[in-house]
């Protein structure tokens, strides 16, 4: 879905401006996009005399503590805001925290998946990061960016783009980095700590995955269970891009990653390349994202998902 970004901005502010009771909450296990267009809407709110809220269901990442002081930890809450901005969330579902229904809610977003679920949607499927739909509400509204908001813009574009080089990436993308760049801040330290590092036990699970690969033509599958998950004391950053070990294998053009964190629901990341409709491939199982970046999760055993995947890739896709 594409929504008329300029009318749902300025419904949006004009929206803002008649409430002062806002929270902001991204998807489930937050990435760099969400994190960083979540923080990037905070400080423009503040621009605008808010004092907005974002809620996390668990303490912040380490490689995002940059942006640390912008969130609470509040898994849920009985306040009833009277708006929420639900920040790179495709569905409704997947927010990360509990709260009442508000008076007005508000999607941005760049989910294929999204329905427009919310009152006001700004929306673009096209655009490889919310991080970069942030940057146009503050061009649209004339809101100047700092130092620190263009930081948080940066990191969720390289975030979400794989560092410029995910094919989502657009010409529009390269012109706003080069906009941000004219700002000061620590890019390769925002690079190297959100986006390059890696935890020890996430090297680890690598290894481990790429043992337990089942692979059919160019689809390859890994599947970290419960008790690797457990025994390693892994969280969701060591797990955190862990797909891209195997789509980055030679002649893989379809790649699954598969983590069972919790016993008997396992979580699907979903990796593609041109020849494969990632969104449709989640849709099976209920999940969705971009065509060729999605997930799902779903409570079927392992060899369940694998039959259901061998029967996708055996019919027309």
């Amino acid at each position: 879905m594409k929504s008329d970004l300029k009318s749902e901005t300025l419904k949006f502010k004009t929206a803002v401006s008649e409430v002062a009771d806002i929270l902001l909450v991204p998807h489930t296990s937050p990435d760099g996009d969400a994190i960083g267009s979540c923080a990037a809407l905070g400080m423009m709110l503040e621009t605008l005399g808010k004092k907005p809220k974002i809620y996390l269901s668990k303490p912040i990442s380490k490689k995002y503590d940059m942006f640390g002081d912008f969130f609470e930890t509040v898994p849920e809450t009985q306040h009833k805001f009277e708006m929420v901005i639900y920040v790179d969330c495709g569905e409704k579902s997947r927010a990360d925290v509990k709260f009442p229904e508000p008076e007005i809610s508000v999607s941005v977003d760049h989910h294929v998946s999204n329905t427009g679920y919310a009152d006001i949607n700004i929306i673009d499927d096209l655009s490889p990061a919310t991080g970069e739909i942030i940057f146009g509400i503050f061009k649209e509204l004339n809101i100047k960016l700092d130092s620190r908001s263009a930081q948080a813009i940066y990191m969720a574009i390289v975030c979400d783009t794989g560092g410029f080089i995910f094919d989502s990436t657009r010409k529009s993308t390269h012109l706003i980095a080069a906009e941000l760049y004219s700002y000061d801040f620590p890019r390769f330290e925002t690079i190297r700590q959100a986006y390059l590092t890696k935890t020890l036990t996430y090297n680890k699970l690598a290894s481990l995955l790429i043992e337990s690969l089942y692979t059919e033509n160019d689809f390859a599958m890994g599947f970290i269970d419960n008790e690797t998950y457990l025994s390693h004391e892994a969280t969701s950053e060591d797990t955190d891009g862990l797909s891209n070990v195997i789509r980055n294998i030679e002649g893989i053009n379809c790649a699954i990653l598969l983590t069972e964190r919790e016993k008997g629901v396992i979580k699907g990341s979903i990796r593609t390349s041109s020849e494969y409709d990632a969104n449709a491939l989640a849709g099976i199982f209920g999940g969705g994202g971009h065509i060729r970046a999605a997930g799902f999760c779903t409570e079927l055993k392992y060899d369940e998902i694998k039959e259901k995947i061998h029967e996708w890739l055996s019919t027309d896709k």
